[in-house]
Order: C-alpha cells, then sequence, then structure tokens
C-alpha cells in the first residue's frame, strides 16, 4: 500500500513548478511508499514540460472544461492511491521538516482529518529568488472541532 499520496494543482505556473516539485521530493525523501502527482489545467505555458523531467506521475486535464482549484483536488484525489493525501498548489513550496509532523499527527490523532499549516504565498516575481522561509514555524498544535 503506499502510504502518501502528494497531489500537486497547476495551471500556468511554469515560473514555480520545479521549486515546488523538488520541495515535495527533499521532504519526502525518507517516505519510501509515496507517489506524487501533478494535475494541470490545460497549462499553455512550460509547466507540464518541465515538471515531467521529475519522477512523478502527471495527469492533464483538457482544454474545454471548466477548470477550478477544487476540480484539480477532485481529480487528483481520484487518482491517489496513499493512506494519506496531501494536497499543494503550484504556487506553493511545502517548507522543510513539516511533511514528518503532519504524518505523525495524522497517525496520532485517531479522529483528525487534516493538518494544515502556515502558508506562505509565492508570487510570479518570487520566480528567481528563494523565498525566505518563516523563522519560527512554532510547534503545531491540533485542535478537535
Amino acid at each position: 500500500m503506499i502510504e502518501l499520496s502528494v497531489v500537486l494543482i497547476s495551471k500556468n505556473q511554469a515560473w514555480n513548478i520545479s521549486r515546488l516539485i523538488e520541495s515535495v521530493l527533499q521532504a519526502s525523501s525518507s517516505i519510501s511508499s509515496k507517489e506524487i502527482v501533478l494535475v494541470d489545467s490545460a497549462s499553455t505555458d512550460e509547466t507540464v514540460e518541465l515538471a515531467s523531467r521529475h519522477p512523478i506521475s502527471i495527469v492533464r486535464l483538457q482544454p474545454g472544461q471548466q477548470f477550478s482549484p477544487a476540480i484539480g483536488r477532485y481529480v487528483g484525489y481520484k487518482w491517489a492511491q496513499g493512506e494519506f493525501v496531501l494536497f499543494l498548489d503550484g504556487d506553493t513550496e511545502l517548507v522543510p521538516g513539516w511533511l514528518p509532523h503532519a504524518l505523525r499527527v495524522m497517525r496520532e490523532v485517531a479522529n483528525a482529518g487534516a493538518v494544515t499549516g502556515k502558508v506562505i504565498n509565492l508570487l510570479p516575481s518570487a520566480a528567481g529568488e528563494r523565498t525566505p522561509l518563516v523563522s519560527a514555524l512554532g510547534t503545531g498544535r491540533s485542535r478537535n472541532f
């Protein structure tokens, strides 16, 4: 069984897709049973070409469909085979150290349905620079609803 599926959704995010995929590969390097799936919403830039240079699966949605982030996540979820599924948008980067903590919480908190973290939005203008991460990410807290 696959432990973790990482679903990446994108449309015209060539400016960041390699950074995102590399951050996921690095963060998940200790997980032997994983899959990474990119669901691309008919990009017209080099997103798919750049992503195909990495060891991931790519699902391409066809032009003419109605696209939304939710549709990309749904298609990725249907494709995913992992016990846990991580969704990331094409304009994000996975913060080092977050993934092991999130998986530990999901395993230890029986009624946890989701784990989230701090979000740092990246803009296309950040393409050539390394975005400084939040210096103190803090310790994770779980909440029951």
